[in-house]
């Protein structure tokens, strides 16, 4: 008789998917608030964002390159899940009595589910490949230089993910020169964010390896974001 092989439990991954997600809808709420840093224009998406690539690299380093894609994928999908659902419910008549605070909601809402799709597109590009080469990278250098791979893997990432993200959430929203300065002030606040979170991420990672009981290597056969085919794992118990 045939029995699946029974799959680990672990103790935080859930809690960290869960934040990957919730910290992903945050920014995407807060695309369109902008704020201005003394000559430039800046979202304030872009100080909450870089938060989802520095837990996208703490899953993949310790649960392994398909753990993290599904993450990634999951909050895609809730990308798109939430901004089609505020979208159609925002269609709903509403009360003469309450049409002010409609026309609040509909402004919201309207930019919303153009920023969640927007997002969807930028992490399905960004965060896939991110999780690609920090897990790749694992495997040539035997799990060393952490913050190494963790900075290249995320400058790689982050520069689809703020490419796609700027231009589609903004192109026919602000002036050309604004574009310009979100998008410089976005991805030079990404590398500075970077460069001092892979200490506390390297923190993260010992102790959850050490929680967790494992190292998981793994990495694909071809770069495919959709199809898994995996070439090597295993875990390691680093207790």
């Amino acid at each position: 008789m045939l029995t699946k092989e029974k799959q680990p439990v672990f103790k935080y991954y859930t809690l960290l998917a869960m934040l990957y997600s919730s910290i992903l809808v945050i920014s995407v709420l807060l695309d369109y608030r902008f704020i201005t840093i003394g000559p430039m224009l800046a979202s304030v998406a872009t100080f909450i964002v870089s938060i989802t690539f520095f837990l996208s690299d703490v899953i993949a380093e310790v649960y392994g390159y398909r753990r993290g894609r599904k993450v990634v994928w999951a909050g895609v999908i809730c990308l798109f899940g939430i901004g089609l659902i505020t979208h159609l419910l925002d269609k709903l008549p509403a009360p003469q009595v309450y049409a002010n605070y409609a026309h609040a909601y509909h402004v919201i809402l309207g930019l919303f589910f153009r920023a969640c799709i927007s997002n969807a597109i930028a992490i399905a590009l960004g965060s896939v490949f991110n999780v690609y080469f920090i897990s790749k990278w694992k495997t040539l250098v035997k799990g060393k230089y952490f913050w190494l791979r963790s900075l290249g893997s995320s400058a790689i990432g982050e520069s689809l993910y703020t490419i796609f993200v700027v231009s589609l959430v903004n192109i026919g929203i602000v002036s050309p020169l604004h574009f310009l300065q979100i998008l410089a002030v976005s991805y030079t606040f990404k590398i500075i964010f970077d460069s001092f979170a892979v200490i506390p991420a390297s923190l993260l990672v010992s102790f959850l390896k050490r929680a967790e009981g494992v190292d998981i290597y793994d990495f694909p056969l071809k770069f495919t974001p959709t199809k898994y085919q995996e070439r090597f794992a295993a875990n390691k118990n680093s207790a």
